[in-house]
């Protein structure tokens, strides 16, 4: 049995006509009549009972009517349904995420912006290193993830800039440091980041040119801070 089976039942029901039917369903009626007969014998009953003005439904025909309609509603369902997934409208979206991406207000703001717009979208969340994240989107266990920066680039995957924020130090008016800015920029072992202090922070010290400062409460190194980045 077919879904073709079923429309030509469902239209030979509904108008109680062969001739009828077959126009209806844009055939000529001699298939229609086989296509019936075929179905009768495969179930075993006999659907419609004949007569010269047409046709009548039998009572296992009712029965197997509301069936087909129920059968054929469904089949339009999922096919509308199926259309949205492939739009990428319904269906499950994978996001993972590091603990430092999900303390930024994009995140939440993101994520509550998405559900808006795609309500019939499922996310699936998970939290992880950005290693882990990597690997798993490599692997096709996550469809994209959000993290500041990636500590591995594999083939396949693809690297976006979602924004940039600032990094600031945070010290004593009084700190040495703070009292010879220029000099410290000046002292800078990076010169990508002596250009980024000098050109877009206003003059504000980079932590990439701090030496071991117990006071400065972040990681030493040239870290530009995206924040965060998706890979997709």
């Amino acid at each position: 049995m077919d879904i073709r089976a079923l429309r030509y039942f469902v239209a030979v029901a509904g108008t109680g006509h062969m001739t009828r039917a077959a126009e209806q369903l844009g055939i000529q009626q001699p298939p229609l009549s086989l296509q019936i007969k075929a179905l009768e014998r495969e179930l075993g009953v006999l659907l419609f009972r004949r007569h010269p003005r047409g046709v009548a439904l039998t009572d296992a025909g009712r029965l197997f009517q509301a069936e087909a309609l129920r059968m054929l509603q469904d089949m339009e369902a999922m096919k509308q349904r199926m259309a949205r997934v492939a739009k990428g409208q319904a269906g499950t979206l994978a996001v993972g995420f590091t603990s430092s991406a999900a303390a930024h207000r994009f995140m939440p703001e993101a994520l509550r912006a998405f559900r808006r717009a795609y309500p019939a979208v499922e996310l699936q969340l998970r939290e992880d290193n950005a290693a882990e994240l990597t690997d798993a989107l490599a692997a096709g266990r996550l469809h994209c993830g959000l993290l500041r920066v990636p500590v591995a680039r594999p083939e396949g995957l693809v690297f976006e800039t979602l924004l940039r924020e600032p990094v600031l130090v945070a010290m004593p008016s009084d700190h040495r440091f703070a009292l010879a800015r220029t000099k410290l920029r000046a002292r800078c072992r990076w010169p990508s980041c002596a250009r980024k202090a000098s050109s877009s922070c206003g003059g504000r010290v980079r932590p990439a040119s701090m030496p071991s400062c117990s006071r400065c409460a972040m990681p030493r190194g040239c870290a530009r801070a995206w924040w965060p980045k998706s890979i997709a």
